[in-house]
Parts: structure tokens; C-alpha cells; sequence
């Protein structure tokens, strides 16, 4: 009933005939407190969620705080989706066996593994063993959620077509990556992109996309995918994917990619069928002619349409447009040219004083990549009236 060492004699008296007799025998003994298995972790321990279809192992240690040596050590208590690690106990690598003496420790290896869905799992792990006096049993109360793998999907399906894009010009898209599953996916990658497509700025996932090496479950996030044709006349195939551990095995979801190519806008200027850079006006009386009028011929000899076409500069005089705005009265410009359309502008020349004039005309416009100027210039002479042959006779 208590520990530590304790002496005492057995004395036994009996007649032995003729006489009382007396003989003693001195016993000591060593008390001690009966072992007591601990199992280690918070109560419940909590696996975590878990991927059905995958395993998650732990390991437990077990510590002998008693004095005596635990006897008969066996595990139990656990039923699918937990068991011992291997089947059976102590786990596979675990390393107790039937006995563990005071102080000692060993260990066990649980595993978990759900092959359904489930808001919780719980379950008991035992460890039953002879304290040194009775039967004892040590509990660990484990706990875990099972949930269905992660599961990827790509926006823009089944496939997304980029369009005719002009050489030179790029076109970024957005796709956004979705996680329909139960589970957190890991491991994520982009790839599968090759020239013209790319990820935005280089590499995954574009820049201003959002998405990084996980995705939680029913979350999603943005990657940034760039088309930048180099060549004019082709049809560009492809497909964006995203690698990920969907808690049990290694996944990819793709998305196909499409996109043409074109040659940019290129327009050019003539007058009068002459694509002379320099156009020379008649010459106009001054005080007796009308002005002279010029109509320019701007065509689109691209595959692409030309857009936001303007006049970069206004006219000094004596040259300006016709009615004195772009494109000038009769003309037929606008802000947009499409491939291979024509259209004009209707310029005069309109001196109120003797000698030689010149201007430039610059048109702007947007290629399908960047801006372009045209430039047209213009000259002309003022010329004085002759003097009437009939007067200087009279004279």
C-alpha cells in the first residue's frame, strides 16, 4: 500500500514435545506504484481534413509514468476509416511491443483514411496492459473530416479563341481557376504555353493574376494568359494548364487556346493617282481665280483595320480643308478605315497675296499595335494679274 522499502519478521511458535519453541524468518520487500500508460497529443487529437481516397498517418508516443513495468501491451479500439498503420498494431516504424518499464516510451503509428465524405470522424484509440496490480486501459479520443479531392476547372471553355490579332499588338486574357472540390489544392503550376502565348510579364501566373501555389475549396483565383503574334497569315493552337496535388494524386486541367494573325493597317496617300510625297498646286491669280482644289486618296493596304484617323496639325493659310474642317466638304474620312477600303479628303489652295507657299499635312492613325503618321506636303504660288495689253496701249 505504499512505496519504498519495507522489513518486517515472520515469527512462528509451536511445542515441539517437550517444550515452546520459537523460530523467526526476517522478509523485506520493495514497494512500488503501478505503471501508467500516457498517450501523447491534446485530447481528441485532430487529423485535419483528409482527402478521400489518400492516407494520413500519425505517430503517438507512449510513456510508462508509473513504477512498474506494463505488462501484456495491445492496441485497439480503432475501426475503419482508422487502423494501425499497416494493419496491425504497434504501426508500421511504430516501435512498442508487449511491455514498457517505468519511464520508458515507445511508439504507435495510426493512420486515417476516409474513402467518404464526412463532417467528422471519430473513433478511440486503446492501449490495454497489466498496470502490476489489474487490467488498465489508456485512451486518445482522434477526430478527422474527409472530404473530396480538389477539383480544378478553367473559365472560357472548352476552348477560347483570341481572335486576328495584328503582328506587333498583344491581347491578354483573364481565365479564372475555380475549386469545386472538397478539398485545398496544392502544388499549382501553370505551363503548356509556347510562342505566341504566354503568361503575362513571363511566367505564371501573368501579371495581375492572383492565383499561387494553392487553392482552397470552393475558392478561385485569376491567371493572365498573352497572345503576341509575330508573324502575319498563321492559325496559332495551344493549351493553358494548371498542374495540382489534388490531395490524393497529381492532376491537370487544361483549357485550348486559338488565335489568328494579321498583317497591321498600312495606309498610304495619293493625289490625282500620284503618290508624289510633294504636291504642287496650279498657280492662282490672285484677286481673279478660284481656289484650287486637291482631293487625297488615303487606302488601307493592310489586313487590319485602321482606326482613330485624324489630322494631327491644322492648315495655315492660304491651304486648308475644304469648308475648313476634317476631312473637309465632300470628303469621306472618318475616325476608322477598314482593309483595303479607300477614302478622301478635299484640300484647297486659296492665296490672297503674291509669292510661294508651302504646308505639311500629317494623318494619324492606329495600326492595330501602335500609332502611325502620314505625311503629305503641299505648295503652290500666288501670282500677281497680268496687266491688260489693250490699257498699256492707251497709255
Amino acid at each position: 500500500t505504499s512505496t519504498g522499502v519495507a522489513n518486517d519478521t515472520i515469527q512462528l511458535d509451536y511445542f515441539n514435545g517437550s517444550s515452546t519453541v520459537t523460530t523467526t524468518r526476517d522478509i523485506t520487500g520493495t514497494g512500488t506504484l503501478p505503471a501508467v500508460i500516457v498517450i501523447s497529443e491534446a485530447e481528441p487529437y485532430n487529423f485535419g481534413t483528409v482527402a478521400t481516397g489518400s492516407v494520413r498517418e500519425h505517430v503517438f508516443t507512449l510513456t510508462n509514468t508509473g513504477g512498474s513495468t506494463a505488462l501484456t501491451m495491445s492496441g485497439g479500439g480503432v475501426a475503419p476509416p482508422y487502423s494501425f498503420a499497416g494493419g496491425s498494431y504497434p504501426g508500421t516504424g511504430g516501435t512498442c511491443g508487449a511491455t514498457l518499464v517505468p519511464d520508458g516510451s515507445c511508439t504507435i503509428n495510426v493512420s486515417y483514411a476516409p474513402v467518404a465524405s464526412s463532417a467528422g470522424d471519430t473513433d478511440s484509440i486503446d492501449i490495454d496492459y497489466y498496470d502490476g496490480s489489474i487490467s488498465q486501459t489508456a485512451f486518445r479520443g482522434i477526430i478527422g473530416v474527409a472530404a473530396i479531392p480538389a477539383l480544378l476547372s478553367i473559365s472560357n471553355g472548352p476552348s477560347y479563341d483570341f481572335g486576328a490579332v495584328s503582328v506587333g499588338q498583344i491581347k491578354d486574357r483573364v481565365f479564372t481557376i475555380i475549386n469545386s472540390g472538397g478539398y485545398t489544392a496544392s502544388s499549382m503550376m501553370g505551363g503548356g504555353l509556347a510562342k505566341p502565348f504566354s503568361f503575362a510579364g513571363g511566367s505564371y501566373p501573368g501579371s495581375g493574376g492572383t492565383c499561387t501555389a494553392s487553392l482552397a475549396s470552393g475558392a478561385s483565383c485569376t491567371v493572365v494568359v498573352r497572345y503576341a503574334p509575330t508573324q502575319a497569315g498563321y492559325k496559332y493552337n495551344d493549351a493553358l494548364s494548371i498542374s495540382y496535388d489534388d490531395g490524393v494524386l497529381n492532376q491537370t486541367v487544361e483549357r485550348d487556346l486559338t488565335g489568328s494573325s494579321e498583317s497591321p493597317a498600312v495606309l498610304e496617300l495619293s493625289i490625282s493617282g500620284s503618290h508624289n510625297s510633294v504636291f504642287t498646286f496650279p498657280d492662282v491669280t490672285i484677286g481673279k481665280g478660284n481656289p484650287e482644289l486637291a482631293t487625297i486618296t488615303i487606302k488601307n493596304n493592310g489586313a487590319t483595320v485602321a482606326t482613330l484617323l485624324k489630322a494631327e496639325n491644322g492648315f495655315d493659310a492660304p491651304f486648308g480643308f475644304v469648308g475648313g474642317a476634317y476631312p473637309g466638304t465632300g470628303g469621306t474620312c472618318g475616325a476608322n478605315l477598314k482593309s483595303q477600303e479607300s477614302c478622301t479628303l478635299q484640300v484647297h489652295f486659296a492665296p490672297k497675296t503674291f509669292g510661294h507657299f508651302s504646308d505639311t499635312l500629317a494623318i494619324s492613325y492606329y495600326d492595330g499595335s501602335k500609332k502611325q503618321i502620314l505625311l503629305q506636303y503641299f505648295e503652290g504660288e500666288g501670282v500677281k494679274p497680268q496687266a491688260n495689253p489693250m490699257s498699256q496701249a492707251a497709255l
